[in-house]
C-alpha cells in the first residue's frame, strides 16, 4: 500500500528463574517499516539482565576488616570496619534499551546506516570493600546501609561478630570492645550502581568500480556518545563521565578504504580514539587522541592460471598493524592487574607495530 512497501514487527518475552538470584522477565519489541524500496526505519525496546556471578555472591573472605579512611573533612584518618564475605540477597543486574535507526540506500553502491540509543543500566553489582576514600561519596550512601556512623555502626559492628560471628580479619576494636567502633563500611558486593548512557553508531559504505584499476571500497563506521552519567547508588547523584578515564568516550571511530585488482585485495584502516581527561591526578591530565593505522595485502589464487588447480582456495595475507609504529598516548596511571603503567589500557595498545601472515588452501 502507499507509504508502507513492508512491515514487520516483533514481540518476544523471556523467563528466566535462578534458584539463588530468583526470577526475571525480560520482553523485547522491535518493528522494520520500509516506506520506499531505498530506505528502512527501524526501532527496538527491550529489557535484559545479567545474574551475578557465583564469585559475587559469596565474595571474599568473610570478615571484618580494621582500616584507616580518607577523613573529607581534613584531618586524621577514621578507623572504620569493613564488612565483606557472601550476600545471598544480591539480584541480578538489569537494563532497558531502545533504539532507533534507519538504513538508506541512495544509489545501488552507497549505503547509509544510523542507530539512535539509549540505555538505564541498574542494580550493578559494586562493591566498595578497598576503597579507603569511600567517605568522600557518604551522601550518596544514604538509606542504603553501606556506610554507618556512630553508636548505629558500634550496633553493627558488634552484631556482626558476636551473633553472627563474623571473625576479625584485620585491625583492632577500639579498647577491644566492637561496640566503640564509630564507622561501619558494608564491603560486600551489593546491587548499587546505575548509569544512563546515549548516543549514536553510524556507518557508511561506498563503492567505486572502475574499468582500468579495479573496484574501491570506502567504509566509515564509529560511535558518538552523547550521554554517559552515572551514580554510585539508585538514590545518589548521577555524575557525568563521559570521556574520562577508565569510563566511554565521546567519539571512537575507524575509517578504511578496500583497493580490489585482479587476484589481489589491498586495504587500509585509520582506527581514532578521541582525547579525554585523565581525572584520576591533581592537575587533571589531558590525554592525548590515539590514531594507529593499519595495513593489509591478501592474494586470492582461484583465477591465476599458473597456479593451476592448486591455486583453487588458496589464498596468501599479509597484516601490519599500526604500521607506522604509532606509541599510545601517555598516561599518568599507575600500572594494575589489567594492565597501564604509563598508557590506558582501555583506550590504547602497547604494542607497537606487529606483522602477521596468514596462509589459507581449501580443498573443495
Amino acid at each position: 500500500m502507499p507509504g508502507i512497501k513492508k512491515l514487520e514487527l516483533t514481540a518476544a518475552v523471556r523467563e528466566d528463574k535462578y534458584t539463588v538470584v530468583g526470577n526475571t522477565t525480560n520482553p523485547k519489541f522491535g518493528m522494520n517499516w520500509v516506506p520506499v524500496d531505498s530506505l528502512k526505519i527501524r526501532a527496538t525496546y527491550g529489557t535484559s539482565f545479567r545474574a551475578p556471578l557465583i564469585s559475587e555472591i559469596y565474595g571474599n573472605s568473610r570478615g571484618l576488616f580494621g582500616q584507616s579512611y580518607q577523613n573529607p573533612a581534613g584531618g586524621a584518618q577514621i578507623l572504620g570496619f569493613a564488612l565483606s564475605g557472601q550476600n545471598l540477597n544480591l539480584k541480578p543486574e538489569e537494563a532497558r534499551t531502545w533504539t532507533a535507526g534507519l538504513d538508506w540506500t541512495p544509489l545501488e553502491d552507497t549505503k547509509l546506516a544510523l542507530t539512535y540509543f539509549n540505555i538505564k543500566y541498574e542494580n550493578q553489582v559494586t562493591s566498595y570493600l578497598s576503597n579507603l576514600s569511600v567517605l568522600t561519596l557518604e551522601s550518596d550512601f544514604a538509606g542504603t546501609g553501606v556506610i554507618l556512623r556512630g553508636t548505629e555502626a558500634g550496633a553493627r559492628v558488634q552484631n556482626e561478630f558476636t551473633t553472627n560471628a563474623v571473625p576479625l580479619l584485620a585491625g583492632s576494636f577500639p579498647g577491644g570492645n566492637p561496640a566503640n567502633a564509630v564507622l561501619f563500611v558494608d564491603g560486600r558486593n551489593r546491587n548499587l550502581g546505575t548509569s544512563l548512557m546515549s548516543g549514536v553508531d553510524f556507518q557508511l559504505q561506498q563503492r567505486l568500480q572502475t574499468q582500468a584499476i579495479g573496484s574501491f571500497k570506502f567504509n566509515l563506521d564509529g560511535t558518538y556518545l552523547t550521554k554517559f552519567d552515572a551514580a554510585v547508588t539508585a538514590q545518589g547523584r548521577r555524575v557525568d563521565r563521559l570521556n574520562t578515564i577508565f569510563n566511554p568516550l565521546k567519539f571512537r571511530a575507524r575509517g578504511g578504504v578496500t583497493w580490489d585488482y585482479g587476484s589481489v585485495s589491498t586495504r587500509m584502516l585509520i582506527n581514532y580514539v578521541n582525547s579525554y581527561d585523565n581525572n584520576n591526578v591533581t592537575p587533571v591530565q589531558k590525554v592525548g587522541a590515539y590514531t594507529p593505522i593499519d595495513l593489509g595485502v591478501t592474494f586470492h589464487g582461484d583465477n591465476v592460471t599458473w597456479l593451476g588447480a592448486f591455486g583453487k582456495g588458496l589464498s596468501v595475507g599479509i597484516e601490519v598493524t599500526n604500521a607506522l609504529d604509532k606509541d599510545p598516548p601517555y598516561v599518568n596511571v599507575g600500572q594494575s592487574g589489567n594492565g597501564g603503567g604509563g598508557f590506558d589500557p582501555t583506550a590504547a595498545n602497547p604494542i607497537g607495530r606487529l606483522i602477521g601472515v596468514r596462509v589459507q588452501k581449501n580443498w573443495r
